[in-house]
């Protein structure tokens, strides 16, 4: 008897002990200035800086598929780009591009002659419409055109598609740069 009564003083013990196992009063963790840990150590992260993070964001434009955009001239009345028929021969197109930009961009253009078909200045490289792409980082569009006049065609053989040039799209920042100097 002796020893049912020890077992089940030891077992009323363990019912005792498994009573307070969810009580919040004998709750295992343990914090020390903020920092938890269970009995078994078991280390948590604690937030103690936070660092600014900068970037150095430069110019940044693109012209959408440079690669695929082509001029090809066509013969046109002279009076069409405003020269007269002493002017004859002359040639005319556009070509639209998209540009993005994330600042407002003025374009502009160069034309590099090959061959002598374009005789010095008999040529007109210009925008129509705006040359300002507005910096929102969206597509817009421009078109460049060129007109030539007074075309030297008769120093080169017949052939489709003959390249006499490139055009050069330049950019520029168009807004007034923030100046504390006199000069700006």
């Amino acid at each position: 008897m002796v020893k049912k009564s020890i077992f089940a003083i030891a077992l009323m013990g363990l019912f005792a002990s498994m009573a307070f196992a969810g009580d919040e009063a004998q709750n295992p963790w343990k914090f020390d200035d903020g920092w938890p840990h269970e009995v078994i150590v078991v280390w948590e992260e604690l937030e103690i800086c936070q660092i600014p993070v900068y970037i150095d964001v430069g110019y940044f434009v693109e012209l959408k598929e440079c690669n695929k955009r082509k001029i090809t001239l066509v013969q046109v009345p002279c009076t069409s780009i405003g020269k007269t028929a002493a002017d004859f021969p002359c040639y005319h197109d556009c070509e639209t591009i998209e540009v993005r930009a994330n600042f407002n961009v003025k374009l502009g253009s160069k034309l590099y002659k090959i061959g002598n078909v374009i005789e010095g200045t008999k040529y007109k490289l210009y925008y129509s419409g705006s040359d300002i792409i507005v910096g929102d980082g969206q597509w817009h569009t421009a078109e460049i055109c060129l007109d030539i006049w007074s075309a030297d065609i008769f120093n080169v053989p017949p052939k489709y598609d003959q390249m006499i040039g490139e055009v050069a799209i330049t950019v520029k920042p168009n807004d007034q740069p923030n100046c504390t100097c006199d000069d700006c």
